[in-house]
């Protein structure tokens, strides 16, 4: 049961995450008829892309914002429009449940939007955090 609503919860949350994101953020990708679209211009968007690991203890990965910051301007000089991150569950609630911690991905968000940067965040699920309740796996 308590997976079941988990997983109803985690649904619910993203579509209402899209639903904001898409009215606070002009310029915020959707998909169309198949395709990416730009809502602002309507237009067909392609991404030009990087899959980027940013903060996530389970594969030795811990960027500091100098990384960071170096990273995305060369991902920009190499003509990426766009970055595909993981925002890792481990790392974001790892003090406890419902102990959320956005500080170094409200950086990476902020960072990336500065260069024009478009963003297709995933959130980790494979990395729970530590208080996760070894019965909830399946």
């Amino acid at each position: 049961m308590k997976r079941a609503l988990f997983a109803i919860s985690a649904i619910t949350g993203w579509f209402l995450l899209v639903s904001v994101a898409e009215a606070a953020f002009p310029g915020f990708i959707k998909m169309t008829n198949g395709y990416f679209c730009d809502s602002v211009t309507g237009k067909p968007w392609v991404p030009h892309g990087i899959a980027y690991q940013t903060w996530n203890r389970p594969l030795g990965v811990w960027q500091t914002r100098d990384q960071i910051d170096y990273d995305l301007d060369e991902m920009v000089k190499m003509g990426a429009n766009s970055i595909r991150v993981d925002f890792v569950w481990q790392h974001i609630e790892e003090d406890g449940d419902n102990l959320w911690k956005w500080t170094n991905y409200d950086y990476l968000v902020q960072s990336a939007e500065l260069r024009g940067l478009r963003m297709f965040a995933l959130i980790g699920y494979q990395w729970p955090p530590n208080w996760f309740p070894d019965t909830w796996y399946t």
